[in-house]
């Protein structure tokens, strides 16, 4: 058997099991997607745990650092979907191949990094030139991504103690996840079509 790179397998020298009752698994050739999903899923479990007293004070920050992490990878797998398509068309820009694009989603001078905005615009932008809709994305979508930008702009905030919060925070938590919720599942749902649409347009060898 091929050996494994992944510095995860270190892990399993004191860790490995197949014991169903304890056991969890990470599976290979999982994309941004999966580990958007991953989060996603993760925050709403924190959700449902919920139950009005007060160690539920403990699950905030660890639920925002999940949603906006959901979210900055769904956006970066989104923006890697139409990159490829545009491959696939066959159109010439170089701004659109692999080797780009893992270097625009990531960090350095005006490139996506832990940046919502500039990823959301990006994604936004090409869509709309795409002309796959008349509409602007759901404004759910736009106000969930503003809010979350704007309080981790860095994408550290959620994780680290904010020193100058000076007072207590009190917040309407089944709102906060709901709003949160709902905008990334306008986001998944705008992957699916633009995927599903971009996927039934023949490439370039197809059409000529």
């Amino acid at each position: 058997m091929a050996q494994d790179a992944s510095t995860l397998w270190k892990l399993n020298k004191n860790y490995g099991s197949t014991d169903s009752a304890t056991l969890v698994q990470l599976q290979p050739f999982q994309g941004m997607g999966h580990y958007s999903s991953h989060c996603r899923r993760s925050a709403d479990r924190l959700v449902a745990s919920h139950c009005g007293q007060p160690q539920d004070d403990e699950i905030l920050m660890p639920f925002l650092t999940l949603y906006r992490q959901a979210y900055e990878l769904s956006l970066k797998d989104l923006a890697l979907c139409i990159a490829a398509h545009q491959v696939r068309f066959g159109v010439e820009s170089p701004n659109y191949s692999k080797k780009n694009m893992d270097v625009k989603i990531g960090a350095g001078n005006g490139n996506f990094g832990h940046n919502l905005h500039r990823s959301f615009a990006w994604v936004s932008r090409e869509i709309g030139e795409l002309d796959l809709t008349d509409e602007k994305l759901p404004q759910e979508l736009s106000l969930a991504v503003d809010l979350l930008h704007n309080i981790d702009p860095s994408g550290t905030t959620f994780r680290y103690p904010d020193r100058d919060l000076k007072r207590t925070l009190n917040l309407d938590f089944s709102k906060l996840s709901a709003d949160l919720a709902g905008g990334i599942d306008w986001l998944w749902a705008v992957y699916t079509q633009v995927d599903e649409m971009l996927s039934a347009a023949p490439s370039a060898s197809e059409y000529w």
